[in-house]
């Protein structure tokens, strides 16, 4: 097990960033590490792996203001993951889109997500539809008011 979600974990792996135009590229190909009791003795777990590509265009053409658009992919597979169900192989692909935009003290951030992949002999099937709108008013202490409704994943093992 994990632990806690603020505990960050440690990756071994590449990082290839390219600058095409206004797109910032950056791809991944990572397996999570080992700790061991040692000093720079940390093994690389085999049995898990997390891939992708993650794309972030400086400006979306054809709106009538600067919007900001992220596309990626992040490929996830773990040899023998558990849940509820059981001990099995784990192999999920997961697509994202996001548009986010500040401008004249309103910000946005939308982001529609779609997985999909397998769990031994069952399928998953998963999407989120999340967002972030809100004010900023130009005062002392800089008060906000937002809002962020999230539609939940639908998730079928």
């Amino acid at each position: 097990m994990r632990e806690g979600p603020n505990v960050r974990r440690k990756f071994d792996g590449g990082r290839v960033q390219l600058r095409l135009g206004d797109w910032q590229v950056d791809g991944i190909a990572v397996r999570p590490s080992l700790a061991e009791t040692g000093v720079f003795d940390d093994g690389i777990d085999d049995a898990q792996a997390l891939w992708g590509i993650y794309a972030v265009g400086d400006t979306l053409p054809g709106l009538p203001f600067d919007t900001s658009f992220d596309l990626y992919y992040l490929g996830y597979e773990n040899e023998a993951a558990s849940y509820d169900q059981g001990t099995a192989h784990e192999l999920r692909h997961t697509f994202g889109a996001r548009l986010w935009v500040e401008r004249g003290g309103w910000d946005w951030n939308w982001e529609l997500i779609s997985q999909f992949g397998r769990f031994g002999g069952g399928d998953i099937r998963a999407w989120s539809i999340a967002s972030e709108t809100g004010y900023q008013w130009q005062l002392p202490w800089a008060p906000r008011l937002g809002c962020r409704p999230t539609l939940p994943a639908a998730m079928t093992i």
